[in-house]
């Protein structure tokens, strides 16, 4: 599938920039705690098969133990709260401010509490969104930190892996076949997006 932006992304991980044209990048290389389904107008499990309010400003999310990056690695609690700090420390960090970074934890592997430092009722709707996408932390480590990340985001979680990034003329994605979610499979073998001012 060949598609054309108007703009070159500025970044691939979804906590290192604001809207425009990295939008679809993200939609397409990462996954969230949970999603919403546009054809029965509802949120349902993503990468969190399930989750409940602890109290007020406490909720936890259970995560599935079969989820993958894109080389495999089992996604866990951690890289939950590893992409929240990067979202902290990043482009974003406006988006992020409603944590109260001090109480969240993971009491195991694949159990995860976000806190809230006021009572926000829409958090399930808040982690459905594009930056909340979940990236795996040692792949960030082995691409050598974040920043190199930002531009070779083999970090991933989602439909598609990066192939290349070729400034100035067009990103190649091809699908994860790691991928964890065989009804949702992607499509499209690669996804060549070209970018036209």
């Amino acid at each position: 599938l060949n598609l054309v932006l108007p703009a070159e992304p500025t970044s691939l991980t979804p906590q290192s920039a604001a809207g425009g044209s990295q939008v679809l990048m993200w939609t397409l290389m990462y996954d969230t705690l949970l999603r919403y389904d546009y054809e029965t107008n509802s949120l349902v499990p993503c990468i969190a098969e399930s989750y409940e309010w602890l109290d007020d400003t406490h909720m936890q999310f259970n995560l599935r133990d079969d989820v993958v990056a894109y080389d495999g690695t089992i996604i866990t609690a951690n890289d939950v709260l590893y992409t929240l700090e990067m979202g902290r420390d990043g482009a974003k960090a406006d988006v992020f401010a409603i944590y109260d970074f001090e109480e969240c934890y993971a009491p195991d592997d694949f159990t995860v509490v976000l806190a809230l430092n006021q009572v926000r009722p829409s958090l399930a709707d808040i982690v459905c969104a594009n930056h909340y996408g979940i990236v795996d932390e040692s792949s960030v480590e082995a691409a050598g930190g974040w920043d190199a990340a930002m531009r070779a985001a083999y970090c991933n979680t989602g439909l598609y892996n990066l192939v290349e990034w070729v400034a100035g003329d067009h990103i190649l994605l091809e699908r994860n076949e790691n991928f964890w979610d065989e009804s949702r499979a992607a499509y499209y073998k690669y996804i060549n997006i070209s970018f036209v001012a």
